[in-house]
């Protein structure tokens, strides 16, 4: 009678393992691809007040990108490699909903402040952050992306 009881019993958490890794696995396999998006520079100019970025964001996958925000920073210099800078500038020229294979040309205007110290800002490499959600707005749908400025 005692190794029935057993037997039932490591049934019972051998099944209920099983049910909780399949329905992790589906929720990972359900959760949407982060989508396929290029930037280029197409312009850099500066003058005596800014310096102002021109790029195209080409949103290469077969989702729409909806709400998306758009932010321009220079990484933090460290004698150990770079940082994550968190003061950074919105794009100007960003649509609500980018569709699949659609670009969209975007500006950034950085003004050159006495104040900022370019000795510790990685000026000649920008970084690009993309906030926004794939094809529906919901917390299961967000994304987040982090790529460099690529010249033409």
């Amino acid at each position: 009678m005692r190794d029935i009881k057993k037997i039932v019993l490591w049934s019972c958490l051998i099944l209920t393992l099983g049910y909780q890794m399949s329905k992790t696995k589906d929720q990972i396999q359900n959760k949407p691809n982060v989508p396929k998006i290029n930037i280029n520079l197409i312009n850099k100019k500066r003058n005596k007040h800014n310096t102002i970025y021109t790029f195209k964001l080409y949103n290469n996958s077969t989702q729409t990108i909806k709400q998306s925000s758009v932010y321009l920073h220079y990484n933090i210099k460290l004698p150990q490699g770079v940082r994550n800078n968190p003061f950074k500038v919105e794009a100007k020229g960003n649509k609500l909903n980018i569709k699949p294979d659609e670009k969209v040309t975007l500006t950034v205007t950085i003004p050159n402040e006495s104040g900022l110290k370019t000795n510790i800002l990685d000026i000649n490499h920008p970084v690009i952050e993309v906030v926004g959600y794939i094809n529906k707005i919901s917390n299961d749908n967000l994304f987040h992306l982090t790529l460099k400025v690529k010249n033409n």
